[in-house]
């Protein structure tokens, strides 16, 4: 084994590197049968499809530059980890928020399990890009080793996700007129 793959550090963002690509290619994949039921029903499910395939991209894009740049792609990393760790905080708040306020009004409908599947695999991913990236994210910066490129991608981090949650939540506010 070449010396460089030894290193704790470089297998720590080969690591993140597969997740991201993994499950931004989950995200796609989970997001067409979603698409394909529900798209001729819901005129408001362009923009949650539109969020859906950015945020995939986003996973992607950020695999792909940490296996092709490494270290010097930590900052971009980062922020697209901010961006997807606010999307599933803010989608979550979003559709929890529509339930209580509604209670669960798809009982009676006869696609009622399309719902229900809709809904779970949303919850699931939000779940699944919450853990991931308060990890992932804790990682890269321990992978920062000079103490100002920490705290430079660590102000980018804060920054990312008060930028990505405020405007995720204008667009929700604005599109489904809550």
């Amino acid at each position: 084994m070449p010396e460089a793959d030894s290193d704790p550090g470089t297998h720590r963002l080969r690591l993140i590197a597969r997740t991201n690509i993994i499950l931004g290619i989950a995200s796609l994949v989970r997001f067409v049968p979603e698409l394909i039921m529900l798209l001729p029903k819901e005129g408001d499910y362009f923009v949650l499809a539109a969020l859906d395939v950015a945020i995939a991209l986003i996973w992607l894009k950020c695999g792909f530059a940490l296996r092709r740049h490494a270290l010097n792609a930590l900052g971009f990393v980062a922020v697209g980890g901010t961006v997807i760790f606010a999307h599933s905080l803010t989608s979550s708040c979003f559709f929890g928020w529509l339930l209580q306020k509604n209670g669960f009004p798809y009982r009676a409908d006869p696609d009622f399990f399309i719902v229900l599947a809709f809904l779970g695999s949303r919850f699931l991913l939000y779940g699944i890009e919450f853990l991931y990236w308060a990890w992932a994210l804790f990682v890269l910066l321990l992978l920062a080793e000079d103490p100002t490129w920490r705290r430079s991608i660590r102000l980018a981090i804060v920054i990312a996700f008060f930028i990505a949650a405020a405007i995720q939540s204008v667009v929700f506010w604005v599109v489904f007129r809550l």
